[in-house]
């Protein structure tokens, strides 16, 4: 089974438990997390991905006139989550806050390892369970 270091959304810093042990992420929460990281790299800047696919260009958005924002987050994330592996994209929803924060909410169901278990738990794929991942962006920086 897949597993990753818990790191704080908000910091980006390792989360440690009671006893200063590193805490790990597994399942569900281990997608969210990737999907959390994967939209905050800037798209190319990574030295050790040699096709430049992982990351996103949200970065960019900041720029733009905030009703393009939404627009553009949205087509943004998608081409950050299209070769993310063990996912599988059902929705993307844009919003703003009143503060001025991007919003966006993604809808997916897990593929690839857990695959083979949810094929002998449910017999209809409608029937797999849905998880969701919120990334926040300030868009006034």
């Amino acid at each position: 089974m897949p597993f990753d270091i818990a790191i704080d959304k908000e910091t980006g810093d390792w989360l440690f438990g009671p006893t200063l042990d590193l805490i790990g992420v597994t399942g569900p929460e281990l997608d969210v997390q990737r999907i959390n990281i994967r939209s905050r790299i800037p798209r190319g800047s990574f030295t050790y991905d040699e096709n430049g696919s992982l990351g996103s260009f949200l970065h960019l958005i900041s720029r733009n006139p905030s009703p393009k924002q939404l627009s553009d987050a949205r087509a943004y994330m998608v081409e950050a989550l299209q070769d993310m592996d063990g996912i599988s994209v059902i929705q993307i929803d844009t919003s703003s806050d009143e503060i001025g924060q991007l919003l966006i909410d993604v809808k997916f169901e897990q593929t690839g390892d857990l695959e083979a278990e949810l094929s002998t738990e449910f017999e209809d794929s409608a029937d797999a369970p849905e998880f969701d991942a919120r990334v926040t962006f300030n868009s006034t920086d």
